[in-house]
């Protein structure tokens, strides 16, 4: 990460690592991931986006990868502030493979990477169908 990039906090809650990051865009991270949804995998698998910032955010060129995988966002993306962008397993992997981003159920990391292909966001879990920040 760039020196731009200042972790503020890291606090242990509920056996979760909650890890908030300030960086040149805001703060931008991923907020909610559902690894093992109640129905159609990874069709209903989500992964969603929170700006906590006070500026809109242009995702062009950002992605996500669990580092076997890749999805880039779409071009023309805008995030709000206080806006979250909600992604499911149709989006960010559509052909079901390993080749989008493929979320396990047992244990696994998304990565959101910014357009300078810095780490914006990293978050790890294990055994829970849905893992949530704030």
């Amino acid at each position: 990460m760039k020196a731009e990039t200042i972790v503020l906090s890291c606090v242990l809650a509920s056996s979760f690592l909650f890890l908030t990051v300030f960086n040149k865009e805001g703060k931008v991270e991923v907020c909610r991931i559902v690894f093992d949804p109640p129905g159609l995998e990874p069709d209903d698998e989500v992964i969603e986006i929170c700006n906590y910032g006070g500026r809109a955010i242009d995702l062009n060129g950002w992605r996500l990868s669990d580092g076997e995988g890749e999805y880039t966002l779409p071009s023309d993306t805008m995030l709000k502030a206080g806006e979250s962008l909600t992604l499911t397993g149709r989006e960010f992997n559509p052909t079901r493979k390993t080749r989008g981003v493929f979320l396990s159920n047992k244990s696994d990391c998304v990565r959101l990477f910014n357009n300078d292909n810095e780490i914006i966001d990293d978050w790890c879990w294990k055994n829970s169908p849905e893992v949530r920040r704030h």
